[in-house]
């Protein structure tokens, strides 16, 4: 066991060295250009004015735990992004309709191994894999106020997302965990779904959605998998959000209900069905403050997590133009079925976020952060962990 887990953190380490150098061998030379390999000798714009948009992002992370949790340990991530956008016209179909391709990669170590944490760390974190992460059509009616769309699709691209939050690292700012303990289709793994977009001239907004409700084949973390089974139920969803885009103001209030039978890891009961709801916003304090919350409920009869609240402050150009600094809260309290069959557990687990972002390069971004996590996993037995990050975003 010792050698296996040596070996592994030697793979991580071998992983972020080798993409730490090619970045070195070429920053010298783009120093000043979006992207890191260019605008392919004008290429690029020229496909953009024609209707085909590229948006390709590598990430890599390192993730140190200094303190409590299972283990004092390392961890290195690499997440690739590879998206195009294109207009139906473009394609020689429909004007008012447009194409969505995601090809996902993932490859390194799980933070949560060495944390032991239930919200996880890293939003990045996944099983190394190469798949069609995402693959829709939507087409636009009445002057781009209604709108379907149809295809692998991640619901929290739509449904509990805030621009605000989204500066954070930890997964409960990106999908809360109330929602995302199920999971429905989010990443890393999406499924097939149809949603509905209703749009008013102020910009408020109405989402109403059906997935599948098994993203893909939980015996098979590889590649993309698509199945369609009786037994896989229907994750259902709604939202209904107000916005100002002048104060960068959002308010929404969602819900989402799973008729998928499933059994419970902690307790082994096997129930029919699953709901919950929430509550999310955010909005612009001042010229540079920021500031978002989310309220989340899940059936405490039959999850691990019955209740989340997370908050955040961010400041932007703190020291240059372009930089951010945040500091993010994110609690997870257990449910009451939980706590009946641990009685000993803690009643919830809380991350606690500072983060910092700056752009050395219009085609990079750099990212440090650290967190400290109470009651990691809920589990009385593991301290209080402190985790280090370096993230690097880079667009190619």
């Amino acid at each position: 066991m010792t050698c296996h887990k040596t070996q592994g953190l030697l793979t991580d380490r071998i992983l972020l060295l080798a993409i730490v150098t090619v970045l070195m061998a070429t920053a010298s030379r783009a120093q000043d250009q979006q992207w890191l390999l260019g605008d392919w000798n004008g290429k690029r714009q020229a496909l953009a004015e024609e209707g085909f948009e590229f948006e390709f992002v590598l990430t890599v992370e390192g993730v140190q735990n200094v303190a409590g949790g299972v283990a004092r340990s390392s961890r290195g991530l690499a997440n690739l992004d590879l998206i195009m956008d294109a207009w139906g016209k473009a394609l020689g179909l429909s004007e008012d309709g447009d194409l969505h391709l995601y090809l996902l990669g993932d490859s390194g170590g799980a933070p949560t191994e060495m944390i032991g944490d239930v919200q996880a760390t890293s939003n990045i974190e996944a099983p190394g894999t190469f798949k069609l992460y995402e693959a829709w059509w939507r087409q636009r009616h009445a002057e781009d106020k209604i709108a379907w769309l149809i295809g692998l699709h991640d619901y929290n691209a739509l449904f509990d997302a805030l621009d605000t939050a989204g500066h954070f690292t930890n997964s409960s700012f990106g999908i809360s965990p109330d929602i995302s303990q199920l999971p429905p289709s989010i990443f890393p793994t999406t499924s097939l779904a149809f949603v509905l977009s209703l749009f008013s001239e102020d910009g408020d907004y109405l989402y109403i959605g059906a997935y599948d409700g098994v993203p893909g084949d939980p015996g098979d973390e590889k590649g993309t998998q698509i199945i369609l089974d009786s037994d896989d139920g229907v994750f259902y969803a709604l939202e209904a959000g107000i916005q100002n885009e002048e104060t960068m103001t959002k308010l929404a209030g969602g819900g989402w209900h799973r008729t998928t039978d499933f059994e419970a890891e902690f307790s082994g009961r096997t129930y029919s069905h699953n709901s919950g709801v929430y509550l999310i916003g955010e909005t612009n304090l001042t010229d540079h403050w920021a500031g978002f919350f989310q309220l989340g409920n899940a059936d405490k009869n039959r999850n691990q997590i019955g209740f989340y609240s997370g908050a955040g402050l961010v400041y932007s150009a703190l020291l240059t133009e372009n930089d951010i600094f945040g500091i993010g809260l994110a609690r997870a309290e257990s449910s009451n079925e939980y706590r009946d069959f641990n009685p000993g557990a803690d009643g919830y687990e809380m991350a606690l976020e500072c983060t910092y972002k700056f752009s050395p390069y219009p085609w990079m971004t750099l990212q440090p952060g650290l967190q400290f996590i109470k009651n990691p996993g809920m589990d009385p037995a593991l301290d209080d962990a402190v985790a280090f990050s370096l993230r690097a975003y880079m667009s190619f």
